[in-house]
C-alpha cells in the first residue's frame, strides 16, 4: 500500500452505543496517510453491518468463553496478512488480546484506549499481573477522561505517566441547518407546552434510570408541564417500563427506542439529564452540548469535567434522588438560567469537544509511532 499506513480497531463489538459510535466514526474518517479496519471479537452489531455494507473492512473473530490463545494467533494472522501498522484495542479485554499479538508480530504498534469502567471497579491480583505482562508490549495508553486514568492507575497499576487523556469528540455538523423546536415537536409528535427532559444511552442499569423515574416524579407532583424522554434501547428496558407503571408516568415518559436522529430529539428537547453511576466520558452529553442543551449530571466519571457545575449544568451527587429532582426543578422553572447554560455549554463544545479535537490528538499518536 506505499506509504499509507493501516490502522485496526479491536473492539467486542460494534452494537449501538456512544464507545461503538467514536469507533465507527474512526473507522470510516482515517487520518490522511491512513486506512483503517476493525476487528470484532463478539459480534458485528449493528454498526458493524452497516459499514460491512458500506464497503468497509469489518472481521468477525468469535473468541468464545475465558480468554484464548488461539484468538490472539488469530489476530496476528489477521494483522500479518492485511499489513497492520497500528492495532487500537478499546476497552480493557480487547487490549488483553491485542498486546500479546506483538509476539508473534513484533513490528506491530499496539495502542490501549480506555473508554470507560465497569462498576463496581474491583481490583484484580490476576489482571494486574497480566498487566504487567502486557505493558512492554504496549506503545501507547490513552483514557477518555482524568477519572478513567485515575482508575487504570489505581486499579490496574498503569503508571500515569504512560497514560494520554483524549476525551471524546463530536461531529457538531449533524446539528447544523436543523428545524425550529415546534417544527421538530410537531414532527416527533411532542407536545408544545412540556418542558422536556431528555436522556440517550443505553438502558443499562449502570445508568441508574430508576432513580432517574424516581427523581422525575418528585419533579411532576410539584410542576406537571414537564416531559422526559428516553432515547436508547437495551436490557433494563422491561424494568423501566415497569417503574414507569408503578410511579403512573406514562403520560409524561416516552420510551422512544433505538433512533438514528438522534440531534432532533436534542433539538426538540429543553434538558439533559444523565442519572449515572458510572461514567467514562459521556458521547451523549458531549452532544447535548453541541445541540445548546444544559444539563443535570451526576458527579460520576468524566461527568463534572465535562460539565461544569453552575455555568453550563448541575452536578448532583450519585444516587441521589432528592438532589437530581431539585436540580431538574430549578433548570425547568427558570428560563433565564437555561438560556444562560446553554450558551456556555455551546461554546465549551466548541473549545473542547469536537471531533476534529479527537481525531488530531489520535493523528498525532499514530504518526509518533
Amino acid at each position: 500500500m506505499g506509504n499509507i499506513k493501516h490502522v485496526c480497531h479491536l473492539v467486542l463489538g460494534l452494537p449501538m452505543g456512544g464507545t461503538e459510535g467514536l469507533v465507527d466514526k474512526m473507522l470510516r474518517n482515517p487520518p490522511a496517510g491512513f486506512r483503517s479496519s476493525v476487528i470484532c471479537l463478539d459480534e458485528l452489531g449493528v454498526l458493524g453491518e452497516a459499514a460491512r455494507k458500506d464497503g468497509f473492512e469489518v472481521t468477525l473473530i468469535s473468541r468464545g468463553q475465558g480468554f484464548n490463545w488461539k484468538t490472539v494467533s488469530r489476530i496476528a494472522r489477521h494483522c500479518q496478512k492485511h499489513e497492520v501498522d497500528i492495532i487500537q484495542c478499546h476497552h480493557y479485554t480487547p487490549w488483553c488480546y491485542g498486546a500479546p499479538v506483538r509476539l508473534r508480530h513484533p513490528a506491530l504498534r499496539v495502542i490501549f484506549t480506555e473508554h470507560g469502567r465497569l462498576y463496581p471497579d474491583n481490583p484484580s491480583w490476576k489482571r494486574r499481573f497480566f498487566n504487567h505482562l502486557i505493558l512492554p508490549f504496549t506503545s501507547a495508553i490513552t483514557a477518555v477522561s482524568p477519572f478513567v486514568a485515575q482508575a487504570l492507575k489505581t486499579v490496574e497499576w498503569i503508571p500515569l505517566n504512560r497514560i494520554q487523556i483524549v476525551y471524546n469528540g463530536v461531529d457538531d455538523s449533524r446539528f447544523d441547518n436543523l428545524p425550529s423546536k415546534k417544527e421538530l415537536r410537531r414532527k416527533l409528535d411532542l407536545r408544545d407546552d412540556f418542558i422536556y427532559f431528555i436522556l440517550c444511552s443505553r438502558l443499562d442499569p449502570i445508568k441508574w434510570i430508576e432513580g432517574l423515574l424516581a427523581a422525575f416524579r418528585r419533579v411532576l407532583d410539584v410542576s406537571p408541564q414537564i416531559g422526559l424522554i428516553l432515547v436508547g434501547d437495551g436490557e433494563a428496558r422491561s424494568d423501566i417500563e415497569s417503574d414507569i407503571e408503578k410511579l403512573d408516568l406514562k403520560e409524561h415518559v416516552l420510551l422512544a427506542g433505538y433512533r438514528k436522529n438522534i440531534p432532533e430529539w436534542l433539538a426538540a428537547s429543553d434538558i439533559f439529564v444523565l442519572s449515572s453511576h458510572s461514567e467514562g466520558t459521556s458521547v451523549s452529553l458531549i452532544e447535548s452540548m453541541a445541540a445548546g442543551l444544559p444539563s443535570v449530571v451526576t458527579n460520576a466519571g468524566g461527568n463534572p469535567y465535562v460539565v461544569q457545575n453552575e455555568i453550563t449544568g448541575k452536578v448532583v451527587p450519585v444516587r441521589d434522588e432528592k438532589s437530581l429532582a431539585d436540580a431538574m426543578l430549578c433548570l425547568a422553572g427558570d428560563s433565564e438560567l437555561r438560556a444562560r447554560y446553554s450558551a456556555r455549554a455551546r461554546k465549551r463544545f466548541e473549545e473542547e469537544f469536537r471531533m476534529t479535537h479527537m481525531m488530531d490528538s489520535y493523528n498525532g499518536i499514530y504518526k509518533s509511532l
